[in-house]
């Protein structure tokens, strides 16, 4: 495999890692990721009753365990396998859609040479489509093509001369228009980054992604900040320790019911993103009666203990530049995470009861 270049990424399957190999040259600039690819999946051609039907059977053989954090967190783990699995097992084949390229430039010239090959080709169809390399309208349309892919690049090259022109004067004339310029020539790929700036830490190459994870990590963290008044600090921690007790000793229960579980399900977006566990809106719509009444057995378990798992606070997070200030800092860059599905489902629940209606 040759060096990456900037702003280039190769994917391949886990079970081709054996034949992938990589030169030493460039070697150190290459950032390798492992990740899941989920693709979209078009619910309306897909078989729903057939789908069904797979999560019945990957239900049946479901056993909720115990009222225990890791007994409710594999419940939780479980009903997202099975219906990740129902989901592969009737979803289509995902065909790689490969999209016709479009002029990037026209002109009047470009103009006439489209209609000119297009005439030659329909002359060409309409005698057989003959194959003869030296028949007069196999070489029509050969020099057709030849003249319309001429006249391109000569506006291309055309452009570029003039967007080269208009850098060099706005250089001395105008900074602003300098810099917007420079960024347009750039494209997308003046995002990419190469390195990163945590804090008075700076990451590069293959470390960037642990930098991001420092990152983000520490925006969970306390401040330790001077201008905290500590001691009201402490106070206000007792008293959550507190409340929280009292709510677990002393509140009791209420089951959830099937039609508020419906309710919240219908309330959610849908095509939407998958999330971690390769889980949609849809795949719990479709899933049937079966799917709806294991998931609420096991969140009226998760309500009933007061536990919520670890499994469903996990999401994909990934950094959006704030279009200002230095794109290697860190701080310029805020998070966006697709948190699981069924946490949504809890939320929306958990909102219709606290959030009073007028």
């Amino acid at each position: 495999m040759p060096r990456g270049y900037g702003g280039v990424g190769i994917l391949w399957r886990k079970e081709m890692d054996s034949l992938i190999t990589t030169l030493d040259i460039g070697n150190e600039r290459i950032q390798c990721m492992e990740g899941k690819i989920y693709c979209k999946v078009n619910w309306d051609k897909l078989d729903k009753d057939k789908y069904q039907e797979s999560i019945e059977k990957g239900i049946d053989a479901l056993k909720i365990g115990s009222n225990t954090t890791d007994g409710i967190s594999d419940a939780f783990s479980n009903i997202n396998n099975i219906i990740d699995s129902a989901t592969k097992s009737v979803a289509p084949a995902h065909k790689a859609f490969r999209k016709r390229p479009k002029l990037k430039v026209m002109n009047e010239n470009i103009d006439h040479a489209i209609k000119a090959k297009k005439q030659a080709h329909a002359l060409w169809k309409f005698q057989g489509r003959p194959a003869d390399p030296c028949n007069e309208l196999v070489i029509n349309k050969k020099q057709t093509t030849y003249e319309l892919r001429k006249q391109c690049r000569n506006e291309i090259a055309q452009r570029r001369i003039n967007d080269r022109e208009e850098i060099i004067q706005a250089r001395v004339m105008d900074k602003k228009l300098f810099h917007k310029l420079i960024s347009r020539q750039r494209g997308k790929l003046g995002k990419l980054i190469d390195e990163l700036h945590v804090d008075q830490s700076s990451y590069s190459e293959t470390n960037i992604l642990e930098g991001w994870r420092i990152h983000f990590s520490n925006l969970a963290k306390k401040s330790n900040t001077s201008k905290f008044d500590i001691q009201y600090l402490d106070t206000v921690d007792s008293e959550y320790e507190h409340i929280i007790k009292i709510c677990t000793d002393e509140r009791e229960h209420s089951p959830v019911a099937i039609k508020e579980l419906d309710e919240a399900i219908h309330k959610l977006n849908r095509n939407k993103s998958a999330d971690i566990f390769g889980v949609t809106v849809e795949s719990i719509l479709y899933g049937g009666l079966k799917l709806n009444s294991s998931l609420l057995q096991i969140i009226n378990a998760a309500f009933k203990t007061c536990i919520i798992p670890d499994i469903l606070k996990v999401g994909t997070l990934s950094p959006i530049f704030k279009n200002k200030g230095n794109i290697l800092d860190a701080k310029n860059c805020r998070g966006i995470t697709i948190t699981p599905t069924i946490s949504k489902i809890i939320e929306t629940m958990q909102n219709s009861v606290l959030i009073p209606k007028f």
